[in-house]
């Protein structure tokens, strides 16, 4: 709660523009990251397979970048679903697309 608050103090005069934007589009989209986020994960597992299993320590100096990685994927993801019309409802938000009547 303490960090919400700090971050509405600091939305209005401190943060830059870009910050506040990347922060309301993550959380209209939110639950279409939580939904597309398998395909994210699902190359995650296939970059991470690849490499060599002997050492472990690479893998847990790699798992921060990893979650950065996927987490971001997931936003490209969900944004593109929610900015492309036919594909807003697979995150939960469908686009209505109006006709044009011609007159």
């Amino acid at each position: 709660m303490s960090i919400g608050l700090r971050y509405a103090d600091l939305r209005k005069n401190y943060l830059p523009k870009w910050i506040t934007n990347f922060v309301a589009i993550g959380a209209k989209i939110s639950f279409g990251i939580y939904l597309s986020q398998t395909l994210p994960l699902a190359l995650m597992f296939v970059v991470l397979s690849s490499l060599p299993s002997g050492n472990g320590w690479v893998l847990l100096v790699m798992l921060p970048f990893i979650y950065i990685i996927t987490a971001l994927m997931g936003y490209a993801l969900s944004y593109f679903f929610y900015k492309v019309p036919p594909f807003g409802f697979l995150i939960g938000r469908p686009q209505h697309i109006r006709k044009v009547v011609r007159t």
